[in-house]
């Protein structure tokens, strides 16, 4: 069937903590409610499964994102579709889905937040008061949902340390708003990237008229600034992280000059911006090779470079490696943005990479999915596999 990973994170005792949804019902995957579920590994530091377990109901139910809390424990987001088993207080259609988990993985809290219509979330950070923002979207103005603009809005919503609702933001316009990467900065407040959509895409489910937002957050949710960058190259930024300078780096994907007319195929390049404490741009560059490149996760590197990983379907220029169709692709970069290595990881099949991490032993930890059973990739059970990879230190 089909499992993946979406996020991976190292925990306080050094092992991991990775979540995603799995559709299957044997293997490594015991007690699915129906369709898909929450899946939350626990690994020790060797990569070998402490725990493994599925949540949800009997319709869909998919974890997008983890991190881990102070008091060792963890926390997940996601959506559900569900009305019953683990699921209660679903308010229609698709709710953001939260869980806190103690440092054991035993369930804390969890809550379902959402209006009539359709929500989803796509990040989680938590505060050093103990409170937590959770970024993503909703087409409801009902429940949970205070106010809508306009088809879909990009959501924040606000909890405390036991899931209660301390604020509700809707943000957007008349078009299709949506969150798709948050992180914490400084000063306390938070960093967020917004897409807005025309409802256009293309034949990979892409939109093709497009804005992007970089919007800074204080404590309170308000906005203290935002920056549009229009839609040079149609970038889609997936990950936001706050660098050592006061600064920000994006990664995601960008169209790409590199179009097969014959075929009428769309590509798409990986993609870093690198900005100022105001958002100001300092450079933004593009890699990748003759065909489809993405990145997907990105941090800061102790040199003052970057590591961004996701993946990549060329066999040549920044892909050379490549095992066949799309691998996970991992690209080393000084502080100017110029390629120190890059590293393909796979099979002959699709493997995707969707998260990374820097570990506490300088190397990296790295999620997403694969269909492979070959080259790299051992022991595929059938169809997508959740696969994890830990790679030592340079």
């Amino acid at each position: 069937m089909y499992d993946a990973a979406r996020c991976i994170r190292q925990t306080t005792d050094s092992g991991y903590i990775a979540v995603g949804f799995v559709n299957s019902l044997d293997g490594d995957v015991v007690g699915n409610h129906g369709a898909s579920d929450f899946w939350i590994l626990m690994l020790n530091k060797h990569g070998e499964v402490l725990r493994k377990e599925c949540f949800g109901g009997d319709y869909y139910d998919e974890a997008a994102y983890a991190t881990t809390t102070p008091d060792g424990g963890f926390i997940v987001t996601g959506h559900t579709y569900s009305f019953n088993g683990d699921v209660q207080g679903n308010h229609g259609g698709s709710d953001i889905w939260v869980m806190k988990f103690d440092k054991n993985g035993m369930i804390e809290w969890k809550k379902a937040l959402g209006g009539s219509g359709h929500e989803y979330s796509t990040c989680i950070q938590q505060h050093k008061d103990g409170t937590f923002l959770i970024a993503g979207s909703t087409d409801s103005d009902d429940g949970d949902v205070s106010s809508n603009h306009g088809k879909q809005d990009a959501w924040l919503v606000k909890l405390d340390d036991r899931g209660n609702i301390i604020l509700q933001k809707s943000i957007g316009g008349i078009l299709t708003e949506y969150i798709t990467s948050i992180a914490s900065t400084r000063d306390g407040g938070y960093v967020l990237t917004e897409l807005i959509k025309s409802g256009e895409s293309d034949s990979a489910g892409n939109p093709l008229n497009t804005d992007y937002l970089i919007i800074k957050l204080g404590h309170d949710g308000n906005p203290e600034w935002k920056k549009n960058y229009g839609e040079s190259r149609l970038g889609f930024p997936n990950s936001i992280i706050q660098t050592r300078d006061g600064g920000f780096a994006i990664a995601g994907g960008s169209l790409s000059k590199k179009e097969n007319v014959m075929d009428k195929v769309i590509q798409y390049d990986g993609w870093i911006m690198k900005l100022d404490d105001k958002a100001n741009l300092q450079w933004q560059k593009f890699y990748g090779g003759l065909l489809s490149e993405q990145l997907n996760s990105i941090s800061q590197t102790s040199d003052g470079g970057y590591i961004a990983g996701g993946w990549s379907n060329s066999v040549d220029g920044d892909g050379k490696g490549n095992h066949g169709l799309s691998d996970f692709w991992l690209i080393r970069l000084n502080e100017k943005g110029n390629v120190k290595w890059t590293k393909s990881l796979g099979g002959s099949d699709d493997d995707m990479l969707s998260s990374l991490q820097l570990t506490d032993d300088g190397g990296y930890i790295l999620c997403g999915q694969s269909t492979s059973n070959d080259g790299d990739v051992k022991g595929n059970h059938g169809n997508e596999d959740v696969w994890i990879v830990k790679l030592k230190a340079e």
